[in-house]
């Protein structure tokens, strides 16, 4: 797995191994936003996961109680 931080996000991102119908998550480890794409993406669509991801964390999609359809559509 690669990784590299984002000093301007203030995230981690790391590139491994997902599902096949995951192309990226985000989450939170202790006071780390941290973004997986999964490695099997095209580098194109890798970007595209990594922008898509990092909205996420900007609206802080994290901390809301809607569910992740209703969240995904407001994107």
């Amino acid at each position: 797995m690669s990784s590299e931080y984002l000093p301007r996000e203030d995230c981690r991102v790391a590139v491994c191994k997902l599902p096949p119908h995951v192309k990226g998550l985000c989450t939170v480890k202790g006071t780390e936003e941290i973004i997986l794409i999964n490695e099997d993406l095209s580098d194109e669509a890798k970007a595209r996961t990594l922008q898509h991801e990092l909205r996420h964390l900007q609206r802080n999609d994290l901390h809301r109680e809607a569910p992740i359809e209703e969240i995904e559509d407001d994107l």
